[in-house]
């Protein structure tokens, strides 16, 4: 009886199910701050495995499941970097080329010569095709300020100043107008290049200088003449 049993166990052994599963789940999360940039990135990531082995007889089945979720979020801020304002770049660069214009364009005409406007920014027909982006004609009349725009008071004049450009009201429209020197403003156009001067260090915009003044505990910035 005795050999009967060990003959009849290890055949069994052989048949019996064997089972083994597993389980890995990782997740991570990166939040990073590039001021130098301007960028704010989040990461977050989560890796997800099932492993089921199943054994009959010889035979295996594996299944995995492997879940994957990549979630980058930039986002671009006005900030303060280094000691100097930079608002946020809301327009294209003067320059820029798009194959086509914005739905929501409209057409401004300044000393004979057609532009195309749409929140805040300028084309021009490019002569290669398409368009490209221009910096603010003079006398330029939109229907409302671009978005973005603050007011600023020098005198008894209100600018509403965005990006570099400085409108005035006309009416019911407003109108591009001269750079006004000795206006104060909150933030640096973006793209302005630094330059010392006799130790002192200002800010050019298309041809516009801008002296860095501490004004109500923050710094602000005003048009000069050098």
């Amino acid at each position: 009886m005795a050999a009967l049993l060990a003959a009849w166990m290890p055949q069994q052994s052989l048949q019996a199910d064997w089972h083994r599963s597993g389980s890995i789940h990782r997740s991570a999360h990166i939040d990073a701050h590039g001021w130098g940039g301007g960028g704010h990135v989040d990461i977050n990531r989560n890796f997800h495995r099932d492993v089921d082995v199943h054994g009959h007889g010889g035979s295996w089945d594996v299944h995995r499941d492997i879940h994957r979720d990549v979630d980058i979020d930039v986002h671009n801020h006005d900030h303060f970097w280094g000691g100097v304002a930079v608002g946020a770049a809301t327009t294209l660069a003067a320059g820029a080329i798009v194959h086509s214009l914005p739905p929501t364009h409209t057409t401004v005409v300044v000393a004979n010569q057609p532009y195309y406007y749409d929140a805040g920014v300028y084309y021009k027909t490019a002569p290669s095709g398409g368009y490209v982006a221009v910096a603010a004609p003079l006398g330029a009349v939109v229907a409302v300020v671009p978005p973005g725009s603050v007011p600023v008071v020098l005198g008894n004049q209100t600018y509403f100043y965005q990006s570099g450009v400085y409108y005035q009201q006309q009416g019911t429209t407003f109108i591009v107008a001269p750079v006004p020197i000795g206006v104060v403003v909150p933030t640096l156009p973006p793209g302005s290049q630094a330059t010392v001067i006799n130790g002192q260090t200002y800010f050019n915009y298309q041809g516009v200088t801008y002296q860095p003044v501490f004004m109500n505990g923050a710094t602000s910035y005003m048009t000069v003449k050098i």
